[in-house]
């Protein structure tokens, strides 16, 4: 707010004061190791497909659910490439990633018979995905990993892209 201030004219403040920073303690601890993240996709085949698929790119790209969520059909099966849009991440920029081979797989089932105004990710009775925590709660709770965050899983992608 006092660098705002400087820059207004005439300036409102004139210096900016010291003011240190609070250390944070909000680390994340959660995340799934590649041994059991094989349990995770078998409870999710049990819940539909969908809920694979949101894993996957939860693992694969540690993407927050929101943006997840928001997705129409950004998958470009010709370029091998899914796009988020400027303004669907939280910092406001696009991006533009190359599929692997098993999130490709995965997503092409669903773009099949989409329009472009359809959301990605639908469950079985062709309605939009907005909330799946009841769902993944059930997949955690199966796998014994309970209290695991889907935004945990950000983690997992920065874990195994290392």
């Amino acid at each position: 707010m006092f660098h705002l201030a400087t820059e207004c004219t005439p300036p409102k403040v004139q210096f900016v004061p010291y003011i240190p920073m609070l250390k944070e303690n909000n680390v994340r601890t959660g995340f799934v190791e590649t041994g059991p993240r094989i349990r995770p996709e078998k409870a999710c085949a049990g819940i539909g497909l969908w809920m694979l698929a949101i894993l996957e790119v939860g693992c694969t790209y540690g993407w927050r659910h929101a943006s997840v969520l928001k997705m129409r059909k950004q998958v470009d099966p010709n370029a091998n490439v899914i796009r988020l849009e400027p303004g669907m991440t939280k910092n406001k920029k696009g991006l533009e990633i190359t599929l692997p081979r098993r999130v490709r797989e995965l997503l092409l089932q669903w773009i099949q018979g989409k329009q472009p105004d359809d959301y990605l990710f639908s469950r079985a009775n062709g309605k939009p995905v907005k909330d799946f925590r009841g769902s993944w709660e059930r997949v955690c709770n199966e796998t014994d990993l309970p209290g695991l965050q889907f935004h945990d899983l950000r983690g997992t992608c920065q874990e195994s892209c290392v």
